[in-house]
């Protein structure tokens, strides 16, 4: 244990090197005992450096052995995940028989089934969602089948019954199962927003029957009984409900992360005035709804052409955004946020190479505390897979989490480094920076204990031996790290220069 007392530390237990004052020995080094040796760590903080190593080798054991829970479950969803084919319209125009996705105007993702979690009903029904996971897969591509006995290959028209069936491949080629709701009772109802619950039915009854029709309800009913186009906005209403099929932002966790519940609800703009005066004009008709359907009930069928060309850029600006709340989740848990990530991502790493695989990413991530989805962890991989082999290029991917360090920024770092070898003959070891290291202004502007700043400082790099030698590019990679922590060039200046004393 060791105690901060007037610009000192001192221990009981082990030597500790402090700043900006002499060395403090223990009564057995006094005595002619050896001061230390290069397996000797620093600090009070070498208990939690222990606990971080024991629980990095226990999962690497347990992921060796196969017996993550990830790794479970990724063998359980490997069927729901494997990657499958959209359908090609020639024409632009939507088929009976065609595998496509149902993109949310609202939530942004895919309309999905979860084979995996079966629902309380007296018949098998399974659950319905919407996934962030961008990429045709077995659980969010569904097929679109007739229910007047249509031939597959016929163009579909607005008005026509249709049935949302499962992909083949998610059932193994056997029965399919079809998108279904009924209406609520007090033993069928969505699970959090309580409106009609959406499930995959094993049988094509009534309730499993759906119709396409156009999104704008002004001309609706001029559109009924022309072809359905892909990639254009639709609304999907239920036959015996009357009710359309709807996603909104109501998070739903599973095994595959966080998603958004998919209920049976039409949820209807608010345009009174302009009803009026259509009325008045003569323009408004029974045939006409006076009021349309919010983005919660919008939905468009996404073909092959969508993915391959115009869905590539919302792809990519997921990534960033999951960047982006992923960097501002480590600033928010203070200046070493970032450092963290980049260190135990480094020891994940280790001797391997540059690649980590999904486990990995997982459980990098949740060490430092910022967990991300199955469908964002998904994303970041398929970003930064260099080596196309599935794993996450981990130099690449911090390079883009922290960026560059500017040339002001680093100007100072190397100012620091350089003094500090001028100090210590050239070579410059942990302890060096220990012993020079003040952690007094930053203390006083984050308003903690010195001794809490410097054990934050000193525990974030990578090596802990106090002859261990530091060499400029570790130091530069260090204050990179902290640098994007750092908004403000005015306050990184004022803090090197306050926490290295430096000239000028």
């Amino acid at each position: 244990n060791a105690e901060y007392m007037g610009g000192q530390f001192q221990t009981s237990s082990c030597f500790l090197l402090v700043f900006r004052a002499k060395m403090q020995f223990t009564p057995q080094q006094l005595q002619g005992a050896g001061r230390f040796n290069p397996k000797c760590r620093i600090g009070n903080w070498s208990e939690d450096i222990e606990l971080e190593e024991a629980r990095l080798k226990d999962y690497l054991r347990r992921k060796q052995r196969g017996e993550l829970l990830i790794n479970k479950t990724q063998r359980k969803l490997a069927k729901s995940l494997a990657p499958v084919e959209l359908s090609v319209s020639p024409d632009g125009f939507l088929r009976f028989g065609d595998n496509v996705m149902f993109l949310n105007a609202k939530t942004k993702a895919f309309l999905a089934v979860d084979i995996w979690e079966k629902l309380k009903k007296v018949e098998d029904s399974y659950a319905v969602t919407c996934t962030n996971i961008q990429t045709p897969v077995a659980r969010n591509v569904l097929s679109v089948a007739s229910a007047e006995d249509q031939p597959n290959g016929e163009v579909v028209r607005y008005g026509q019954k249709i049935r949302l069936l499962t992909h083949a491949s998610l059932t193994d080629n056997r029965n399919s199962l079809f998108l279904h709701t009924e209406s609520v009772s007090p033993l069928s109802f969505a699970k959090y927003s309580r409106h009609q619950e959406v499930s995959m039915f094993t049988r094509p009854v009534w309730d499993t029957v759906w119709q396409i029709e156009h999104a704008n309800a002004a001309i609706r009913f001029e559109y009924e009984g022309q072809p359905v186009e892909v990639n254009a906005p639709i609304v999907i209403r239920h036959v015996h409900t009357a009710n359309f099929l709807a996603s909104d932002n109501i998070v739903y966790r599973n095994d595959y992360g966080d998603e958004f519940e998919v209920a049976c609800h039409t949820y209807l703009t608010t345009n009174k005035t302009h009803n009026l005066v259509a009325e008045r004009e003569g323009r408004l008709t029974v045939d006409v709804p006076s009021r349309g359907q919010q983005d919660q009930n919008i939905w468009i069928a996404v073909s092959s052409q969508a993915y391959g060309g115009g869905m590539e850029s919302p792809k990519a600006a997921q990534v960033d955004d999951v960047l982006s709340s992923l960097r501002a989740a480590l600033q928010a848990r203070g200046l070493y946020g970032i450092r963290r990530i980049s260190r135990i991502f480094r020891k994940i790493v280790g001797t391997r190479g540059v690649s980590v695989d999904k486990e990995d990413v997982r459980y990098g991530l949740q060490d430092v505390g910022t967990p991300l989805s199955e469908g964002e962890i998904s994303s970041l991989i398929r970003r930064f897979d260099t080596s196309a082999d599935g794993k996450l290029n981990v130099v690449e991917f911090l390079a883009a989490l922290k960026g560059s360090l500017p040339e002001r920024r680093a100007n100072l770092v190397h100012q620091a480094y350089h003094q500090l070898a001028d100090q210590t003959g050239g070579r410059v070891t942990l302890g060096d920076i220990a012993y020079n290291f003040d952690p007094t202004y930053q203390a006083d502007l984050d308003q903690k204990n010195p001794e809490v700043i410097y054990n934050e400082f000193m525990s974030e790099w990578d090596t802990q031996e106090v002859e261990a030698e530091v060499q400029l590019d570790e130091f530069l990679q260090y204050y990179t790290d902290l640098s994007a922590s750092i908004a403000s060039d005015e306050y990184f200046e004022a803090l090197l220069r306050n926490t290295w004393h430096l000239q000028g």
